[in-house]
């Protein structure tokens, strides 16, 4: 399963109001935002997109949500995301810095 599909428990969903649509994924926020452009394009015009995907993991699309993108800013968002590196995952721990404890008998 990729990051972008992922529901990341710790990220609420995101809700585009005043629509009854809500999206716990990238994936499901983009496909929200291409099948609702008016109230997408409010949402990013408030500057409400910025906040969620900087919470996601999604720092660099964050910050093109909150950039001034001229007169289409949701067609310059949704390329913007077209072209977006995946989410970077949190570093797993190598196993050699792993401390294995041995249990102790007593």
């Amino acid at each position: 399963m990729s990051a972008a599909t992922k529901t990341d428990p710790r990220t609420a969903p995101y809700y585009f109001t005043p629509t009854e649509r809500s999206a716990a994924t990238l994936d499901e926020f983009l496909a929200i935002c291409r099948a609702e452009p008016s109230v997408a394009e409010q949402h990013l015009r408030a500057g409400w997109f910025g906040p969620w995907l900087s919470d996601a993991g999604y720092t660099q699309l964050a910050a093109a949500a909150l950039a001034d993108q001229a007169e289409q800013p949701l067609e310059a968002f949704l390329a913007a995301a077209e072209r977006r590196p995946r989410r970077r995952a949190t570093p797993a721990r190598s196993a050699s810095r792993v401390r294995t404890s041995r249990p102790t008998s007593r």
